[in-house]
């Protein structure tokens, strides 16, 4: 990429993470979208200057303007991850519209382990629309796993039909739910972006780290062994993984 295209690229992620912070405090309690950026503690509007995406957190030194309260790590964060995570996107894919809408399911991927990690709420407004995003891109051969139509069908229906058939049967089994249908929509979400063979994949990882996390919280007496864990945080580290051993590890047996 050239220098104005990184440029760009970051300046336009940053905003963008800016907004998937607004997504991650808002959607979970239903709060509009539109309505301008306020103080997280005593609710004063935010002025524009002070709302510059990374730099603001660094500029109030971590606390608010307003009544000096701490800021939460997460707003750096989530931005951070937005910027790191399109400029490596350019690097790999270019700028091009198929990495643009790619960085958007990345995105919709770092909202989702946020939301679920902090309220176990997988937002119904971020599956249902990149579900048919991901059906649309694949149909128009905008997929950068080179996904048909069918393929992006199969992907979604079939992985998201295997994980509501495990969540009946572990009610069958322990008569209690053990996974929220948020978990089924989001599996099926990844499923039309990155077909079957990926979800599948996808699925072994975040089980197997989520596995891994709950026992040894259990262990270090963290985590009751009642409490759920909130799997569609697992799900979005599951596919990030998959998605980068396919591109590095993998090359002669996965094709992207």
């Amino acid at each position: 990429m050239t220098s104005i295209e990184i440029a760009f690229v970051i300046a336009f992620s940053l905003c963008f993470g800016s907004f998937a912070n607004v997504c991650i405090y808002r959607l979970p309690v239903d709060k509009s979208m539109f309505t301008p950026s306020e103080c997280m503690h005593c609710n004063k509007p935010i002025p524009f200057y002070l709302n510059i995406p990374l730099f603001g957190f660094f500029i109030l030194r971590g606390k608010s303007a307003c009544c000096q309260k701490s800021l939460s790590l997460q707003y750096p964060i989530v931005e951070a991850l937005a910027g790191v995570g399109a400029l490596y996107l350019g690097l790999i894919y270019g700028v091009n519209i198929e990495s643009v809408l790619l960085f958007f399911f990345y995105l919709s991927l770092v909202i989702i382990f946020f939301t679920d990690l902090n309220e176990y709420i997988i937002p119904n407004i971020i599956t249902y629309s990149l579900s048919i995003a991901g059906l649309l891109i694949s149909y128009f051969s905008y997929s950068v796993f080179n996904l048909s139509l069918l393929e992006s069908l199969l992907g979604g229906i079939i992985s998201g039909g295997v994980l509501w058939l495990t969540s009946k049967i572990f009610i069958l089994i322990r008569k209690k739910e053990g996974m929220g249908m948020g978990d089924v929509k989001m599996i099926s979400m990844i499923g039309f972006w990155m077909g079957l063979e990926n979800t599948f994949l996808v699925l072994i990882a975040s089980s197997l780290l989520g596995s891994i996390v709950g026992i040894g919280l259990i262990l270090m007496k963290k985590m009751e062994r009642s409490q759920y864990i909130p799997f569609g945080t697992f799900l979005s580290i599951g596919a990030v993984l998959v998605w980068l051993i396919k591109i590095y590890y993998l090359p002669s047996i996965f094709v992207l």
